[in-house]
């Protein structure tokens, strides 16, 4: 063989070399990107994005080839941005954050994945939730949410006026028992009474006794809180009667009515941002609203150190005191159905419910996303809540004895059309505009209509779920 055939056929040898080469260079990288993975969560805008951004870079270093993307949606359309997505199945969401109370909604559509399979492979720690927030993971007996937020009313009251001696006096003097965290709505109501006052001698009263989220926003959250105190419940679950214009739904009703004669003029009107920053502003003494510790860390706060926190008051049934905790909003997270990374989703949401991660980046007071866990109120959640306030130890104690008494929403397909109905007759009915019994008549009517509307027996099945043990 001549010198030149000999040097072509090493070329060609080579130049197959190289081509082999190249080939499988390009099917390793090929097999290199299909194991890169997206994972987008959806979440509500402002600081609920923070500890998602927070554990991200943690969990990514684990899992390398993941990559967190957080995107925001606004308040006043999240629902409906996260619903269209969902009927879109567009699949650009593989996380949801929802309000515990639109789980149903999402369920019924099979928009969101059921976790129970999940669960079986890789527990969350379900023994370490309370069981009242445990029951909040689930819509029909099955698992589909983590959750992120423990949610639920309790107690506050300004320790500097109720451990003031010359207060405790004079309360004990006019009503004959004790001024201290009140157990009851009677004592409550008292209490209430007797903190307004003039306080600058310009004729006007400026410290009033309590407030409550009464407004359209927010009113049947706070009827609901009564309805539960007074014994009462949504529906008969048997017959599917609903329950909010009973005999328990009017005395709840009564003593809002006391309670609202001892605050702000407006009060009828308030939602939760009114009557938090009144109590923001130490202008009334006493509040029921969600666990949150925005008064002890907000920089603008004037009761900051100021405030004692207790259970929501309850009422003597049967010889007993019946302190109920309503579970009110609440946030969680679920998987898109269209996820094209369901797996690789729940490892993630696996990986943020831990105890750890969920005490460190999610359960603390700056991100406004409260405890679930029972280790959430250990001593090292103690610590961690004291590095912001030296309230802590009061305040999670509180949150705890309240989670522990947690009562549900209305967790049934169409929620809040229940809950709006409610709220529309309650606000007739608190402004004089519509007689009390026939207000609450008229909203049980309604939900009569919304309960067939939506199908009867479906509404009764999920209804009958949320309460099952």
């Amino acid at each position: 063989m001549s010198g030149r055939k000999k040097i072509l056929k090493v070329v060609v040898f080579l130049l197959f070399m190289f081509s082999l080469l190249f080939v499988l260079g390009s099917g390793n990288k090929g097999a290199d990107e299909e194991k890169e993975i997206t994972l987008t969560v959806a979440v509500l805008s402002g600081v609920h994005k923070d500890p998602f951004l927070a554990t991200a870079p943690k969990f990514q270093a684990l899992h390398p080839e993941v990559t967190i993307n957080v995107v925001e949606y606004p308040f006043s359309n999240i629902y409906e941005k996260l619903m269209l997505e969902a009927t879109s199945h567009s699949g650009a969401i593989d996380i949801f954050e929802l309000a515990n109370g639109w789980v149903p909604d999402f369920a019924e559509g099979n928009f969101i994945l059921p976790l129970d399979d999940y669960f079986k492979e890789k527990d969350p720690w379900l023994d370490d939730i309370f069981p009242a927030f445990k029951g909040l993971m689930k819509y029909n007996n099955k698992y589909y949410v983590l959750l992120l937020d423990g949610d639920v009313f309790m107690t506050y009251i300004r320790k500097d006026l109720f451990e003031n001696p010359k207060e405790k006096a004079a309360f004990k003097k006019k009503y004959g028992y004790e001024l201290k965290m009140p157990e009851t709505w009677d004592q409550f109501a008292d209490m209430s009474e007797f903190f307004v006052r003039d306080t600058d001698g310009d004729g006007e009263n400026d410290l009033f006794g309590s407030a409550f989220m009464l407004g359209r926003i927010h009113g049947a959250f706070t009827f609901m809180q009564f309805l539960h105190s007074y014994g009462g419940a949504y529906f008969d679950p048997d017959t599917m009667k609903p329950g909010i214009n009973s005999t328990e739904a009017m005395s709840g009703y009564k003593m809002i009515e006391r309670l609202l004669k001892s605050g702000s003029p407006d009060g009828a009107a308030w939602n939760y941002t009114e009557m938090h920053n009144a109590f923001l502003l130490g202008d009334i003494a006493m509040m029921v609203e969600w666990n949150e510790a925005t008064f002890e860390i907000w920089e603008e706060s004037r009761v900051k150190d100021k405030i004692l926190y207790g259970p929501a008051p309850g009422v003597m049934i049967g010889g007993k005191l019946h302190r109920p905790a309503l579970q009110a909003w609440g946030w969680c997270v679920a998987i898109s159905s269209d996820s094209k990374n369901p797996d690789m989703a729940y490892e993630y949401l696996h990986f943020n419910a831990s105890p750890k991660v969920s005490l460190e980046d999610f359960a603390i007071p700056i991100n406004g996303l409260e405890p679930w866990r029972a280790s959430h109120f250990s001593d090292e959640a103690i610590e961690l809540w004291s590095e912001l306030t030296p309230a802590a130890p009061d305040m999670l104690d509180a949150m705890k004895e309240s989670g522990k008494n947690g009562v549900s929403d209305l967790r049934i397909p169409g929620m809040f059309e229940y809950y709006d109905a409610v709220a529309i007759e309650f606000g007739l009915a608190l402004t004089g505009q519509k007689d009390p019994q026939d207000a609450l008549d008229s909203a049980a009517e309604e939900w009569v209509k919304i309960t067939d509307r939506r199908g009867k027996e479906n509404q009764k099945r999920a209804y009958r779920a949320i309460f099952a043990k």
